[in-house]
């Protein structure tokens, strides 16, 4: 899972990100707001680099926080 993190963090650090962290401000942010934090892991499910195993456990954590938080 960490590996998971890792990645769909460094995607959101990219230019051509959908959602995307520039400073420190905007991390802190994203890893306390569930809302943006779900989308950066399901934008990061999306990179190449993640295989199918990551994908499909982050799928299961994105409905899973979507049904705890809203």
């Amino acid at each position: 899972m960490s590996f998971a993190v890792e990645i769909s963090l460094a995607k959101a650090r990219k230019e051509d990100s959908k959602i995307r962290i520039q400073n420190k401000e905007e991390l802190i942010h994203a890893l306390k707001d569930k809302k943006m934090f779900t989308e950066i892991l399901k934008q990061g499910a999306e990179a190449p680099e993640v295989n199918e195993y990551i994908r499909t456990y982050l799928a299961k954590k994105s409905r899973l926080y979507s049904r705890l938080f809203y």
